[in-house]
């Protein structure tokens, strides 16, 4: 497990050790234990649906709810993009996906350190296209 370090109830310029609000387990609440290489392996699977089918897959990724009993068509799992995020004092996920590209930030810091690396470089991967 990574220490986290937050600026939240530190001095000014300064950072403490986040083990006050740091979660003694997993849950959807936070305190998750991930890698890069395990959220890319979950944005394929999602893309491939190899997770649910591909209506429930398109739906996870901003499509439109599937009908009861619809499985859906594969195409519908070309969307131009999707993201999810989540943070809290000394602990900050993004992952985006655009196109052909994923962008994944992992950081034991405040969210606001990965927020704008990834947004940055997001806009990026939209100008370069497909």
């Amino acid at each position: 497990m990574a220490r986290g370090y937050t600026r939240e109830g530190a001095p000014a310029g300064e950072e403490r050790d986040n083990v006050a609000t740091r979660p003694w387990r997993g849950s959807a609440a936070g305190g998750s234990y991930s890698t890069v290489d395990d959220l890319l392996a979950l944005d394929r699977a999602l893309l491939g649906a190899r997770l649910c089918n591909p209506a429930w897959s398109a739906w996870v990724i901003g499509g439109s709810a599937p009908a009861a009993g619809d499985n859906g068509d594969a195409a519908a799992l070309q969307s131009p993009g999707f993201a999810f995020a989540g943070g809290a004092p000394g602990i900050s996920t993004e992952w985006l996906h655009e196109g052909a590209y994923t962008l994944i930030a992992l950081t034991n810091r405040d969210p606001e350190t990965s927020q704008p690396t990834v947004r940055s470089l997001g806009g990026l991967v939209r100008r370069i296209g497909p």
